[in-house]
């Protein structure tokens, strides 16, 4: 798992990472509890797709104040559900 920013050439910069057993809501919880800690109380821009999981952990540490979702996955998913839908 991994928590990445942009630097100030707007490259991704790495700010944390963790080796994990797998992707599930104990390892993400854990991950981002640890991340939120260290950030010592700064208020960070959360963007995720709308992942399952992402969407279960990131209000439980983060708060729904400051996650945003990529809005090309929005997109894809809004297309995909209206080809479900035969629209």
């Amino acid at each position: 798992m991994g928590a990445v920013t942009l630097d100030e050439d707007n490259h991704l910069f790495n700010v944390a990472y963790a080796i994990v057993l797998g992707e599930d809501n104990d390892d993400l919880l854990w991950f981002c509890t640890v991340f939120h800690e260290f950030l010592g109380g700064i208020k960070p821009i959360i963007m995720t797709d709308r992942y399952e999981l992402i969407l279960y952990v990131m209000p439980r540490v983060f708060g729904l104040e400051n996650h945003c979702y990529y809005v090309i996955h929005v997109r894809e998913n809004l297309v995909g559900y209206a080809a479900k839908l035969g629209i």
